[in-house]
């Protein structure tokens, strides 16, 4: 299992770092209760601090996911609460949401995008004739 550093083991890291100038002198001296950070570790972590001048991880690039946010999770469900017959295409086209953002919604939400229907029913005689 991957831990990652806390800010302060962080800072503590580049500080130690700036006073020592040796890496595995940073690994002797740490004074945190938790497992020490390896040397390879260290020299990423030195080295986003040289590049970026911070040792908070930087945002990540990529197109930002706009369609899952609170207020179109809840409109979704609302709509599904008072009527959970309506379909996908038709809910999309209602909200102005992408159809495949209704799904990944309503799995957000647990909720299937159709409700079983019982096509045919069972008569007395069927018991009988099993």
């Amino acid at each position: 299992m991957v831990r990652y550093l806390t800010t302060a083991e962080r800072a503590w890291v580049v500080n130690e770092f700036a006073k020592t100038s040796n890496k595995c002198q940073v690994v002797r001296n740490w004074p945190f209760p938790s497992p020490r950070p390896s040397r390879s570790g260290l020299i990423k972590l030195l080295h986003k601090f040289e590049t970026h001048g911070s040792v908070h991880n930087l945002k990540s690039s990529g197109r930002p996911r706009s369609v899952l946010t609170a207020l179109n999770t809840g409109i979704v469900d609302q709509v599904y609460l008072y009527s959970p017959r309506n379909s996908v295409r038709r809910t999309s086209a209602e909200l102005g949401i992408g159809t495949s953002s209704v799904f990944r919604i309503l799995k957000v939400l647990n909720k299937k995008a159709y409700l079983p229907t019982l096509v045919q029913s069972l008569s007395d005689g069927d018991f009988v004739n099993r």
